[in-house]
């Protein structure tokens, strides 16, 4: 399946599909939740996001059918040691994975970064994700020595995340 990229709009559309996506029950797991989120809470915060200059999210599509939403992108930009450091975030749909679509959106996120100028990528990976972590190396992400502990209630425990870079 090849992807069609699109920033999320202020629409009921594109609310509407992120909001089933983050609720999903794997989404869920790996951002650290154990209850999914309310419409009231969610649009709160989506509404937030859009007016963010330092995040970009994207829908990822299905290129054949545009109204099929098979996962979200996201690029958060942060300043360091005068440098623009993209640090990125990718989530497929359940009913998707497998089929390399991470992979592909990363190399999409990777050639989006270049084309406006940020040359360093990081991306955080809780160690037991190995799926996502793939995805990043098929990209030509390295893994760094570089770890933080974050609580995650969905393990109930602390998970250790390890720091994935890309120089481009």
């Amino acid at each position: 399946m090849y992807l069609h990229y699109q920033k999320i709009q202020n629409t009921p559309t594109d609310l509407a599909a992120f909001y089933v996506l983050r609720n999903e029950p794997r989404d869920l797991y790996w951002s650290g939740y154990t209850t999914p989120h309310t419409i009231e809470s969610f649009t709160a915060w989506y509404q937030q996001q859009l007016q963010k200059t330092d995040r970009t999210i994207w829908l990822l599509r299905s290129i054949v059918d545009t109204t099929q939403t098979v996962g979200y992108l996201y690029l958060n930009t942060e300043q360091e040691a005068n440098q623009t450091i993209g640090v990125l975030s990718v989530g497929i749909s359940e009913q998707y994975k497998g089929q390399g679509l991470a992979a592909q959106a990363i190399n999409f996120l990777v050639n989006h970064a270049k084309q406006i100028g940020i040359e360093t990528l990081q991306a955080w990976i809780a160690q037991e994700n190995m799926a996502s972590a793939q995805s990043f190396l098929k990209n030509g992400f390295q893994p760094t020595t570089q770890t933080k502990k974050l609580y995650y209630e969905s393990f109930g425990k602390e998970l250790i995340l390890l720091q994935y870079i890309f120089n481009g």
